[in-house]
């Protein structure tokens, strides 16, 4: 079990320290996506979106290009 307390873990998985417990294993994310925090829970991987269009993401393998679309209106 190699201390973990896991006898498998998941392949590109991201291993949560629980304290005293057996790590978590996360699922692997794919491109684009970013491990997100949550209060009492583990992280996940999830897609960035953005509400309105007013910004574009666009992933790749290992990258993500942010472009942020400013035009109608002024910058806030």
């Amino acid at each position: 079990r190699g201390g973990t307390g896991r006898t498998l873990l998941t392949a590109f998985g991201v291993l949560v320290g629980r304290g005293s417990l057996p790590v978590h294993v996360t699922s692997a994310g794919t491109n684009g996506q970013m491990l997100i925090a949550a209060n009492g829970a583990n992280p996940a991987f999830a897609t960035i979106t953005s509400t309105g269009g007013t910004v574009a993401f666009n992933s790749s393998p290992n990258g993500l290009s942010i472009d942020l679309n400013f035009s109608g209106g002024g910058f806030p």
